[in-house]
Protein backbone atom coordinates (compact mmCIF):
# COMPACT_ATOMS: atom_id res chain seq x y z
CA UNK A 1 0.00 0.00 0.00
CA UNK A 2 1.05 3.22 -0.87
CA UNK A 3 1.50 6.07 1.95
CA UNK A 4 0.49 9.64 1.12
CA UNK A 5 2.81 11.98 3.40
CA UNK A 6 0.32 14.67 4.67
CA UNK A 7 1.95 18.00 5.12
CA UNK A 8 -0.16 20.68 7.04
CA UNK A 9 0.66 24.39 5.66
CA UNK A 10 -0.79 28.09 6.55
CA UNK A 11 -1.74 26.92 9.98
CA UNK A 12 -2.90 24.08 11.80
CA UNK A 13 -6.46 22.51 11.16
CA UNK A 14 -8.94 23.11 13.62
CA UNK A 15 -11.22 19.97 12.72
CA UNK A 16 -10.72 16.71 11.07
CA UNK A 17 -13.76 15.67 9.41
CA UNK A 18 -14.32 11.58 10.10
CA UNK A 19 -17.19 10.38 7.77
CA UNK A 20 -16.79 6.21 8.63
CA UNK A 21 -14.71 3.69 9.83
CA UNK A 22 -13.46 2.04 7.01
CA UNK A 23 -9.83 1.49 6.52
CA UNK A 24 -9.24 3.62 3.63
CA UNK A 25 -10.89 6.44 5.32
CA UNK A 26 -9.88 6.48 9.12
CA UNK A 27 -6.24 6.06 9.14
CA UNK A 28 -5.40 5.77 13.28
CA UNK A 29 -1.15 6.33 11.92
CA UNK A 30 -2.87 9.60 10.49
CA UNK A 31 -5.07 10.34 12.93
CA UNK A 32 -1.60 9.89 16.04
CA UNK A 33 0.47 12.02 13.75
CA UNK A 34 -2.19 14.96 13.67
CA UNK A 35 -3.08 15.07 17.31
CA UNK A 36 0.94 15.08 17.89
CA UNK A 37 1.70 18.02 15.65
CA UNK A 38 -1.60 19.74 16.07
CA UNK A 39 -4.42 18.36 18.11
CA UNK A 40 -6.81 18.94 15.87
CA UNK A 41 -10.50 18.19 16.69
CA UNK A 42 -12.23 15.25 15.34
CA UNK A 43 -15.92 14.36 14.38
CA UNK A 44 -17.13 11.40 13.62
CA UNK A 45 -20.80 10.12 13.38
CA UNK A 46 -21.43 7.98 16.31
CA UNK A 47 -20.05 4.65 17.00
CA UNK A 48 -16.80 5.68 15.33
CA UNK A 49 -15.46 6.68 18.20
CA UNK A 50 -15.05 3.06 19.66
CA UNK A 51 -12.16 2.71 17.03
CA UNK A 52 -10.89 6.02 17.50
CA UNK A 53 -10.28 6.56 21.07
CA UNK A 54 -8.61 3.37 21.82
CA UNK A 55 -5.84 5.05 19.69
CA UNK A 56 -6.23 9.02 20.10
CA UNK A 57 -6.89 11.27 23.34
CA UNK A 58 -10.52 11.02 23.67
CA UNK A 59 -10.92 14.66 24.56
CA UNK A 60 -10.73 15.99 21.73
CA UNK A 61 -13.17 13.50 19.63
CA UNK A 62 -16.83 14.50 18.97
CA UNK A 63 -19.58 12.27 17.84
CA UNK A 64 -22.61 13.23 15.96
CA UNK A 65 -25.82 12.14 15.39
CA UNK A 66 -27.10 14.76 12.80
CA UNK A 67 -27.94 18.25 13.48
CA UNK A 68 -25.05 21.22 14.26
CA UNK A 69 -21.83 21.47 15.21
CA UNK A 70 -19.61 23.79 15.74
CA UNK A 71 -15.45 23.72 16.64
CA UNK A 72 -15.07 27.97 15.84
CA UNK A 73 -17.38 30.19 15.80
CA UNK A 74 -16.88 31.21 11.88
CA UNK A 75 -17.30 27.32 10.94
CA UNK A 76 -20.59 25.25 11.13
CA UNK A 77 -21.20 22.00 10.01
CA UNK A 78 -23.94 19.37 10.05
CA UNK A 79 -23.68 15.81 10.01
CA UNK A 80 -26.09 14.56 6.97
CA UNK A 81 -26.63 10.42 7.12
CA UNK A 82 -25.61 8.14 4.22
CA UNK A 83 -27.38 4.54 3.95
CA UNK A 84 -23.35 2.77 3.93
CA UNK A 85 -22.34 0.32 6.08
CA UNK A 86 -19.38 0.30 8.48
CA UNK A 87 -16.79 -2.41 9.67
CA UNK A 88 -13.36 -2.49 10.97
CA UNK A 89 -13.30 -5.96 11.60
CA UNK A 90 -15.49 -9.47 11.95
CA UNK A 91 -17.71 -8.52 14.54
CA UNK A 92 -18.40 -4.86 14.11
CA UNK A 93 -20.70 -4.63 10.93
CA UNK A 94 -23.09 -1.93 11.32
CA UNK A 95 -22.00 -0.82 14.88
CA UNK A 96 -21.24 2.77 13.36
CA UNK A 97 -22.96 5.38 12.24
CA UNK A 98 -21.55 6.65 8.51
CA UNK A 99 -21.88 9.78 7.26
CA UNK A 100 -21.02 13.14 5.54
CA UNK A 101 -21.04 16.52 6.47
CA UNK A 102 -22.21 20.06 4.72
CA UNK A 103 -20.05 23.06 5.90
CA UNK A 104 -20.89 26.83 6.08
CA UNK A 105 -17.62 29.11 7.07
CA UNK A 106 -18.67 32.51 7.18
CA UNK A 107 -21.20 33.91 4.35
CA UNK A 108 -19.82 31.14 2.14
CA UNK A 109 -22.82 28.36 1.50
CA UNK A 110 -22.02 25.46 -1.46
CA UNK A 111 -23.75 25.89 -4.38
CA UNK A 112 -26.18 23.29 -5.10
Amino acid sequence: MEITEIVVSGGSPDAVLLSHNHYGHLDIRTLRALEAGHAPLGITPLGNDASICRHVSESRIRTATGGRHSCRSDLRGSLVPANHWSSRGSGDRRMALWGGFMIRAGSWRPSM
